[in-house]
């Protein structure tokens, strides 16, 4: 896992850039760092780095979860949360002190739920996320299948896995709790259906995982990062946001072809 987090930090826009700007320094060639600045105007601008993650996104939309075909189970991947410093001591952290907030990626949560509600799936599965260097606290899925529980789910229909690090062992804990078989034994019929739930950005990767660990994938993209909007004059000024997004799709590219070359 901490291989799967550095390594995409030498493809990252600012590590490119900056080597870029360093190198045109040491060796006094300002072609270097002229290009390196190019590099970063170009995946700092909106009207560049909108489009260019709307096609990591698949170009996929919001779809009704009244339409979704059902499924075994509704499939909710880890992503979502995080701890922030707190004077309120939580059920949910196993040390007073820290509290369980909703990330950019809130979406998947609410959008499994509701998928749940109508009775798209027989269960609702929340993988139980947690890194490494997170042992403080439970896992993702077990703070979820509680907000879950209160949003009037049937807890006795609400699972959530052993904990995970990464959307490949939430693909096998998933296939263990359910029995299924990987893909070169599951096929066509055999094949266990679920609805899965994750960001629009992360959808393509994570159905394939899922797939080749012996799913048949509804796939259920939320948590879209780009507006369905006009453009605006400031899309073509350099913003901070727009570089996160063309770093958080690089990154995402970057696992794509990890796992692509890894089943092959």
């Amino acid at each position: 896992i901490y291989l799967n987090k550095l390594l995409p930090l030498i493809f990252s826009p600012l590590f490119v850039i900056a080597i870029l700007v360093i190198a045109g320094l040491v060796t006094r060639k300002r072609w270097l760092a002229g290009v390196g600045v190019v590099v970063l105007v170009l995946c700092s601008t909106p009207i560049i780095a909108n489009p260019f993650f709307r096609w990591v996104e698949a170009d996929a939309v919001r779809l009704d979860a009244a339409s979704v075909a059902k499924a075994e189970a509704v499939v909710v991947l880890s992503g979502m949360q995080r701890y922030v410093e707190s004077d309120i001591g939580r059920e949910s952290a196993s040390r007073p002190g820290l509290y369980p907030e909703w990330g950019e990626a809130a979406d998947r949560f609410f959008a499994g739920v509701e998928l749940f509600q109508q009775g798209k799936g027989e269960r609702l599965i929340f993988t139980g996320g947690l890194l490494p260097w997170q042992q403080e606290v439970e896992s993702e899925g077990a703070y979820l299948a509680r907000r879950a529980v209160a949003m009037g789910v049937d807890p006795s229909r609400i699972e959530v896995t052993q904990e995970v690090v990464n959307t490949e062992t939430e693909a096998r804990a998933i296939a263990a709790m359910l029995g299924s078989k990987g893909s070169e034994q599951a096929t066509g019929a055999d094949q266990i259906k679920v609805i899965l739930v994750t960001s629009a950005f992360h959808m393509p990767r994570a159905q394939m995982i899922f797939e080749e660990a012996g799913f048949s994938v509804v796939p259920y993209p939320v948590d879209f990062r780009i507006a369905a909007e006009g453009r605006d004059p400031t899309d073509y000024f350099p913003d901070p946001k727009a570089l996160d997004r063309t770093d958080i799709a690089i990154r995402e590219l970057i696992g794509r072809a990890f796992y692509r070359l890894k089943y092959w």
